[in-house]
């Protein structure tokens, strides 16, 4: 027999994993240098993904699973109604990249803002299509 997705203890769940993703996804957007795991072999990979479309896949990815996570985390409260979730993921998205032009190695650019609303858009999408995850009344 398995657990409701609105369970209080699945939405505690998905609280918790919202925030260690957005915690991991803060750090890889405002280090000054997010490869720095992966020593040498880091560098390299970083300089082929800058020379890619990779770099704009990657950030619309990492933003499209925050929109799932915050549909999950958030439905059952005000702060995830539509429009207040939307506000804070747009806030986010744009607060994150024109943070980088303040930290060394890193600088903004349109194109990966552009990525970062991309995906959340394809993942309020989505998000919007799982199971339990419908509004309340009056969201």
């Amino acid at each position: 027999m398995g657990t409701s997705p609105n369970s209080p203890a699945a939405i505690r769940a998905w609280h918790i994993l919202a925030t260690l993703y957005l915690a991991c996804l803060s750090w890889m957007l405002l280090t000054p240098d997010p490869w720095i795991l992966l020593g040498d072999t880091g560098d390299r990979l970083a300089e082929q993904v800058e020379r890619t479309l990779a770099d704009h896949f990657q950030h619309a990815a990492a933003f499209a699973l925050l929109a799932i996570l915050a549909q999950l985390a958030l439905r059952d409260t005000r702060a995830g109604r539509f429009p207040i979730r939307t506000a804070m993921l747009l806030a986010y998205a744009s607060t994150t990249e024109a943070a980088q032009s303040l930290i060394p190695n890193r600088h903004f650019e349109w194109s990966d803002l552009a990525a970062n609303l991309a995906g959340l858009a394809v993942g309020m999408l989505l998000g919007r299509l799982l199971p339990g995850s419908a509004e309340p009344p009056g969201g």
